[in-house]
């Protein structure tokens, strides 16, 4: 089974390189072009030798090997075949140390890894292949300087009827093994299979051998197609018999899709009844749509079939189609970017589309300016489990991301703890916008944010996808995609391949206009009637206002110290809020309308002024002989924090004559009003002619400073 892992956190410690094998034990190969066994004991077979050249594209490995010797069986050009012992030497780079054992008719293949005993035995008179440990693919491999971001701890999930070996007969799947002269030749798909791990794998294309460890390996391959003289007859049967192994041994939804054996499943379709490449591949096509599993897929159909165009078969009954139709219906296609971020006035929305190994630096550079966050999952088709949880980590309070995972084949339930790095968690109400395109990847933040509460599903059902996948090169040339055993758990263990139901069912599209209206309060505007006497404030709200869509809601009114910010009160209310200012302090008011906006309390702003101690008008109840005195030649320095804050102040007037208030700033006339002893208005200006006496005055200049002087000055 050759993976590149694009849902899940593959599950390997780093182990380290192991040596050449010069010579094996007891061990010599004869190789010959063209010869026929003609004793009773050998097999009748006429083997020539080639090679194949050997071209890297792997990351993080350097595969040094220049040339792999094949052997053609029987003029068959089509099936190239490897020695057992020379495709070990030849992988050893990818491989840990192993010992190779022959004893009668069985060959031993052993590791010795921490303590742990992996090995596969090959019986060549029976034609059957046992496994003692199913993590035996994993841990043969060397993974060079593979390195993952998290640090992840497993744990023992409390699995039952585990399953730890397996055996396999070559036998039920036509698969010639070839044993001549002291040689075991396999098929290369088969040795790649079964004997050179996890690390890498090899795809094989006229004389050429290509070793590919990533997506990007893979497409460059996919990129440099040439032409061959292979003949379809010749490879036809073979592959069917390797895509039926390879399905039973390592496809993961096996069991729950019914099926006991690929052989059987594809003898449905008579493929071998197809003349040429084009039917047979659209034969297989047909079989892989009928499975239901977007994860597994022909993404080509290799170097014979080049032309190929994928997908004309799908009808509206599969499920790919569905899922084709509400990606082209959401222009999915044309968002370019891993990650987008749209601040707007009351929401951001953060737009993921995959994930990759980019994104946690892109979530580094991540700015959100607001406290509610739409997180824009709807065109999400999955990529790397790690980077997912690495968003997660915003959302998250806990230090640990947790992942369950079940391994269908095994039956093994493993616990993984994701550490945090070093990420603040977002202080935000969090939408998450889902949709039939969100998948894989995207399906797990989905179900994670679910389980754990962490906010709201919106939208359409997420489309499903819980497995790792794997990639696998076919005997002619076709790449597979296709569900491995590694499914991902919901917080209750039960698999999440059948996607998360949303809280809130929304149509598509979902327009921004839509978002604005939901969280800009529909636009509601609203002063409250403010009344003051002395250092008591009320606020009165008119409901009549309030829009229908959000009647149900409230006001809330944070109260805070002006000069150091500091939260003095929060008071809540339906319609009136009454409040007592201390004396030496100034408030600010700021007015929220308080609602639900799919289960999440929101506030929308409404309303902020700010308020000192010191009397703003003229009132019957206030002792204005307590007022701060303005006299003559005398400066004063008023507090003026909004349009509706004024200073009142105790004019002394000795003399009488004209008096003008004088300061740097423009003002009119209205900044100034003095009124007598009786209250009355006695002049609105900042000139004005008073008879000896007790006056009041109010002071204003909002619209300039807040920290204007003024001096009342003698011009006569």
């Amino acid at each position: 089974m050759k993976k590149v892992i694009l849902l899940l956190l593959i599950l390997t410690v780093v182990l380290s390189g192991c040596e050449d094998i010069d010579t094996p034990i007891d061990y010599n190969p004869i190789l010959k072009q063209e010869e026929t066994c003609e004793n009773e004991e050998c097999n009748d077979y006429v083997i020539d030798t080639g090679f194949l050249n050997v071209v890297d594209l792997s990351e993080d490995i350097t595969y040094d090997k220049a040339f792999l010797d094949v052997y053609y069986i029987n003029n068959n050009n089509a099936i190239p075949y490897v020695d057992l012992y020379e495709y070990l030497s030849f992988c050893n780079i990818i491989l840990q140390d192993y010992e190779l054992h022959y004893e009668g008719d069985i060959i031993t293949i052993s590791y010795d890894i921490y303590g742990m005993n992996f090995y596969i035995k090959f019986n060549k008179e029976t034609n059957v292949i046992y496994i003692n440990d199913t993590e035996y693919f994993y841990a043969i491999s060397d993974y060079g300087e593979h390195y993952h971001d998290s640090k992840v701890t497993y744990y023992d999930g409390g699995s039952e009827n585990f399953i730890s070996d397996f055996t396999i007969d070559l036998d039920d799947y036509d698969i010639e093994i070839v044993n001549d002269h002291n040689q075991v030749l396999f098929p290369l798909q088969i040795a790649d299979m079964f004997f050179s791990g996890e690390a890498g794998s090899f795809y094989n294309m006229s004389d050429k051998l290509y070793f590919y460890n990533d997506e990007e390996g893979l497409k460059t391959i996919t990129e440099s197609f040439v032409e061959t003289d292979i003949a379809f007859s010749d490879i036809k049967d073979y592959n069917t018999n390797f895509i039926a192994l390879y399905m039973d041994i390592f496809y993961g939804l096996k069991e729950t899709q019914g099926v006991d054996s690929f052989q059987e499943a594809l003898n449905d379709y008579e493929l071998d009844q197809q003349t040429d490449f084009t039917s047979y591949h659209q034969t297989l096509e047909r079989f892989v749509a009928d499975m239901d599993d977007l994860h597994t897929h022909f993404i080509s159909f290799g170097y014979h079939d080049q032309d190929y165009i994928m997908d004309e078969i799908l009808t509206e009954d599969d499920k790919l189609y569905s899922f084709l139709e509400t990606y082209n219906q959401l222009s999915c296609s044309l968002r370019e970017e891993e990650l987008a971020v749209h601040n707007y006035y009351q929401y951001t929305v953060l737009e993921v589309n995959n994930f990759t190994e980019n994104t946690s630096d892109l979530l580094d550079q991540l700015y959100i300016d607001n406290d509610t966050l739409i997180l824009d999952l709807s065109c999400n088709t999955g990529g790397l489990l790690e980077a997912s949880i690495e968003l997660l980590y915003l959302f998250t309070p806990q230090s640990r991301v947790y992942v369950n995972l079940d391994n269908d084949f095994t039956k093994e339930i493993i616990d993984i703890e994701a550490t945090r790095r070093q990420t603040e968690k977002l202080d935000v109400s969090l939408y998450v916008l889902t949709s039939n395109v969100t998948y894989s990847a995207g399906n797990f933040v989905a179900s994670y944010i679910k389980d754990y509460d962490l906010g709201v599903l919106l939208g359409q059902d997420t489309y499903g996808g819980g497995h790792a996948i794997q990639y696998m090169a076919m005997p002619d040339g076709s790449v597979l995609v296709s569900s491995s055993h590694t499914t991902i758990l919901d917080r209750n263990r039960q698999s999440i391949e059948d996607g998360i139901k949303v809280d809130y069912e929304l149509d598509y599209p979902i327009t921004k206009e839509y978002f604005d209206s939901l969280f800009d309060g529909y636009g509601f505007v609203l002063e409250p009637d403010v009344e003051r006497i002395n250092h008591d404030i009320s606020l009165l709200f008119d409901t009549t206002l309030i829009p229908e869509e959000i009647s149900d809601g409230y006001f809330r009114v944070y109260i805070k110290n002006q000069l150091d910010n500091t939260l003095v009160h929060i008071n809540e209310t339906d319609s009136l809020m009454e409040y007592s200012l201390d004396s030496n302090n100034v408030y600010r008011f700021e007015v929220y309308y308080v609602y639900e906006v799919f289960g999440l309390e929101t506030e929308h702003y409404l309303y902020t002024s700010i308020y000192d101690d010191v009397i703003n008008g003229i009132n019957d109840d206030f002792d204005y002989d307590t007022l701060e005195e303005f006299s003559v030649n005398q400066e004063i320095t008023p507090r003026f924090y909004g349009k509706s804050d004024y200073d009142m102040y105790r004019l002394v007037i000795e003399e009488s004559g004209h008096y003008e208030i004088i300061s740097d700033s423009e003002y009119t006339s209205n900044h100034f009003i003095v009124y007598d002893q009786s209250k009355n208005e006695v002049v609105q200006s900042n000139s004005f002619y008073l008879e000896a006496g007790v006056y009041y005055i109010r002071v204003s200049a909002y619209h300039r400073t807040d920290r204007d002087t003024f001096t009342l000055s003698k011009t006569n």
